[in-house]
């Protein structure tokens, strides 16, 4: 039935690749005009196709695909074509075959400094290239890093992300994941998105070179607990360049005011 469905628009089922707790189905097609292997995004309550109103669960791919159609960026997943199949949109990206980071750390257990230093910059580029353009992703995490087959970064997964020139009104909502997630931004008490995105990328950054997150993924108690300490290195510490070492707890500053910007961050000694 849903393949019938894709086939008419023009895109051939491969498999599904991912299926999120948001209700997201992340598929792999052939396009049939351009024979090329992409990736389809949508989100539903019944069958593909089926006339049902689904309000926020199809408003997001939707406001996902808005933002990513205007950002063109190597480093960022390339958004290709939006339709709908009844009230189900369909969203059309890249296949970045090289997976997640999340996989790629898991597999390696963590990651030698010289891909470390290459993902990093290239994810700061493309954190860099959507502040530039006032959007703040507010879900940076590993999971949402891909890899093409070359293992360059793709940052994808927008769902979550803002134009910061029109905030929210009303309360602070917490977005993204715990483990990943800013202090202020856990406990709401700072509508900097921004910051929160060069946080998010920091605990990221220690992921990629640890293998593990720095204030673990127990709960919010403690995960804020763990804030309040100094970071635990693995030992000895030289298993850890020290120069990253240094950059990792530049970005990781508590204070939301003294935190860098990732403009500033960019020139970093590790980096260059």
């Amino acid at each position: 039935m849903e393949g019938s469905y894709l086939l008419e628009r023009g895109y051939s089922p491969i498999e599904t690749l991912r299926r999120r707790a948001s209700g997201a189905q992340i598929v792999l097609a052939r396009c049939q005009r351009s024979n090329r292997e992409v990736v389809l995004k949508f989100k539903r309550t019944g069958p593909l196709g089926n006339e049902v109103d689904q309000n926020d669960i199809t408003g997001s791919i939707q406001y996902e695909a808005n933002i990513l159609a205007n950002l063109d960026h190597v480093n960022i997943i390339q958004f290709i074509d939006l339709f709908k199949v009844g009230k189900n949109p369909v969203m059309v990206m890249e296949h970045a075959m090289g997976g997640t980071l999340a996989t790629l750390i898991r597999t390696n257990r963590k990651l030698r400094n010289d891909l470390a230093t290459k993902l990093t910059n290239q994810l700061a580029k493309a954190i860099i290239f959507l502040h530039n353009h006032n959007i703040a992703h507010c879900d940076i995490k590993s999971e949402n890093i891909l890899l093409d087959g070359e293992k360059n970064v793709k940052l994808c997964d927008f769902g979550f992300a803002e134009d910061v020139r029109f905030p929210s009104d009303g309360e602070i909502v917490w977005k993204g994941s715990v483990a990943f997630s800013s202090p202020e931004g856990i406990t709401r008490v700072s509508r900097d998105l921004m910051a929160g995105d060069v946080w998010s990328f920091g605990v990221v950054v220690f992921n990629m070179v640890t293998g593990y997150l720095p204030f673990g993924s127990q709960g919010v108690a403690d995960i804020l607990k763990r804030m309040g300490e100094p970071l635990r290195w693995p030992r000895p510490l030289k298993t850890v360049n020290g120069r990253c070492r240094e950059f990792v707890e530049m970005v990781l500053e508590r204070d939301v005011a003294k935190r860098q910007t990732m403009e500033q961050l960019k020139d970093h000694p590790w980096l260059l």
